[in-house]
């Protein structure tokens, strides 16, 4: 199975180097092997026509390699060979002469029709880790890697879809925006390993209380803040605010390094308005800016 690391990158290089490598000589080796036979034809064997036929039928054979595989060319080139002893034969009999530069030809084409597919074949597994590459990429463009939450460019394909169903079918759309207030204190206290550690719990948090009317997303890690759509009329008793910022307050508690330090989470609730908020960007700018309205004292949801 194919790993990556964080930034999405393959952390099976090395055997991916030496697929590289490997194509790198197998295609060395036909441009030698093609070398070879040129040098063969023009200046060792002037049996032109002969040299000329084993020509054509070594180029098909490399065509049915490549087009439909190995074993049908090899099966093919039975049939060649029976052909360079036939003629062997007939011009041993006929004419005296023994043809020992057929050899070279019962040697050169098979060599030549492995070499291909090997090369074929790495190529396809080149093009295969290059496509798994590809989808992890895209991959960790739609997840962050740390929280495994969705990311702003997702917040943005999600916005363009919800506030189009929002005005279509007259449904209320929330933007719920989540930060970890005094971050810049907070991380000055805490060790590196507590700041995922606490950004992980935020997160499981989140993700856990999300139910199909909810869309998590990590916004940013500086200051660490989360996003979440919701279609609460669906469901509009649940005080996501309270409920949430409650959950994350117990976790805390309970966390024998977190609890020693006051970690407070803010939260916003903005109302999506279709003149106001025309894209993403101002929708959660709306709700980040909304955030220095949240206070401790009462139900944040009564707002």
């Amino acid at each position: 199975m194919t790993k990556y690391n964080k930034n999405g990158e393959n952390e099976n290089s090395p055997r991916k180097y030496l697929a590289s490598m490997r194509t790198d000589l197998a295609l060395l080796a036909v441009i030698v092997e093609i070398c070879l036979i040129v040098v063969f034809v023009m200046f060792i064997d002037r049996n032109v026509v002969f040299n000329l036929l084993c020509t054509v039928v070594t180029l098909f054979l490399m065509m049915l390699t490549y087009f439909i595989g190995l074993i049908p060319a090899l099966a093919t080139y039975i049939a060649f060979i029976l052909f360079i002893v036939i003629q062997s034969a007939y011009e041993f009999i006929e004419k005296g002469n023994y043809y020992s530069n057929a050899f070279f030809w019962i040697i050169m084409t098979p060599l030549v029709c492995v070499t291909l597919y090997f090369l074929t074949n790495q190529i396809k597994s080149l093009q295969k880790e290059n496509e798994s590459l590809k989808e992890k990429v895209n991959e960790n463009r739609s997840f962050d890697t740390e929280t495994n939450l969705r990311t702003v460019d997702m917040l943005r394909d999600h916005f363009d879809v919800f506030s189009t169903l929002s005005e279509d079918y007259d449904f209320s759309l929330y933007l719920f925006v989540f930060r970890i207030k005094y971050w810049n204190a907070v991380s000055g206290i805490l060790s590196k390993k507590d700041q995922r550690k606490l950004i992980k719990i935020v997160s499981e948090i989140l993700n856990d209380y999300k139910t199909g009317h909810e869309f998590v997303y990590d916004i940013t890690h500086i200051p660490p803040t989360w996003g979440m759509l919701s279609t609460i009329s669906m469901d509009g008793k649940r005080r996501i605010r309270d409920e949430v910022k409650a959950r994350i307050k117990q976790r805390l508690q309970e966390d024998p390094q977190l609890s020693k330090v006051d970690i407070v989470v803010e939260a916003s609730k903005v109302k999506y308005n279709p003149e106001e908020h025309t894209n993403a960007a101002m929708f959660l700018e709306d709700g980040i800016h909304e955030l220095q309205y949240d206070v401790s004292a009462g139900s944040a949801d009564k707002r």
